[in-house]
């Protein structure tokens, strides 16, 4: 059976159940990404190139305090705000480094012009769906809002997590002006991505097949240096040259060419199985009356029992 692109990546994640993967990341880099990069690796230039086409870090951000008129507008003159210097590629989040403290005593405003790039790491991306990977850190459980040309595109409690959608289609030259408040002090770290639509060949899933058989190929050492050659053979299938001189069509292609090579790896990944649990978090302290916890808890427990209904195959359980 062949697999699809997203079939193997999905697959792929079976072999990397370990705790490092589950660290948190700044959208400048993940740190699997980061350690994956590393001197050692071979194809760490191919990873650097391909990483490049998912995204770029969003850097000139500026803040102030919240005690001005409408700080979302558009139409605001924001040259006296001060300068932000926001975490780059690989390095932590702000509230573990120095260099990036969080800013401000109290509530706080972040802004930024952002231009959607006509290409990201050569490749031209006008058509594609782009997202902003903001990550916005206040203290406490206040809200965070976040502004797109002025309209409320994102109300959460604490921090934000999930990719805030821009365009479906990308237009190289469209601006965006994001405005973040945080209850302060706060810092954040910023993203612009792409969004590789599934069905076809594309930098992301090479980036992520690439890496996925490189740390599961490592913990099995029999059958390693077949496995080795084998990618060795998909990644020098990817041809950055055409695209260098303007035929994306043509790196396209190569990047068909290297899944195909990588589906023995493929067919080798996929003797691994999934093992995913979750978790419903129900904080007994949290801002709401007794009456409501335990209508919570019913709410929950009774999910969970119709799901088992559902599908007797899976197995839930509950702390």
């Amino acid at each position: 059976m062949k697999l699809n692109r997203r079939e193997f990546v999905q697959l792929s994640a079976a072999s990397l159940i370990t705790a490092r993967l589950l660290e948190a990341s700044p959208p400048g880099m993940p740190q699997n990404v980061a350690r994956n990069m590393g001197q050692d690796n071979p194809f760490r230039t191919v990873l650097e190139r391909l990483y490049a086409m998912t995204g770029e870090t969003l850097t000139g951000w500026k803040w102030h305090p919240d005690n001005i008129p409408h700080p979302e507008d558009p139409a605001l003159n924001d040259s006296d705000w001060q300068e932000y210097t926001a975490p780059q590629n690989g390095e932590p989040w702000f509230y573990r480094s120095p260099a990036h403290p969080p800013v401000g005593d109290g509530a706080i405003w972040f802004r930024k012009w952002i231009e959607i790039p006509p290409s990201m790491g050569g490749y031209k991306i006008q058509g594609l769906p782009v997202q902003l990977d903001l990550r916005v850190y206040g203290g406490g459980h206040p809200r965070i809002l976040v502004f797109s040309n002025g309209a409320l595109v994102e109300l959460t409690l604490s921090e934000t997590e999930q990719p805030i959608p821009l365009m479906d289609q990308a237009q190289p030259g469209r601006k965006f002006l994001i405005a973040a408040y945080a209850p302060g002090p706060a810092g954040l770290t910023a993203r612009l991505e792409v969004n590789y639509p599934p069905g076809h060949s594309d930098p992301e899933t090479m980036l992520d097949e690439i890496m996925s058989v490189q740390m599961a190929s490592t913990g099995f050492p029999d059958g390693q240096s077949q496995r080795e050659a084998q990618l060795r053979e998909a990644v020098t299938a990817i041809d950055f040259g055409v695209l260098d001189r303007g035929d994306q069509a043509a790196f396209e292609q190569s990047l068909t060419a290297a899944d195909q090579k990588m589906q023995p790896l493929a067919e080798w990944i996929r003797q691994f199985t999934i093992q995913a649990v979750g978790q419903s978090h129900i904080d007994l302290a949290w801002l709401w009356p007794w009456e409501e916890t335990i209508e919570v808890i019913r709410n929950t427990f009774g999910t969970a029992l119709e799901l088992m209904d559902q599908y007797p195959e899976f197995t839930y359980t509950q702390s």
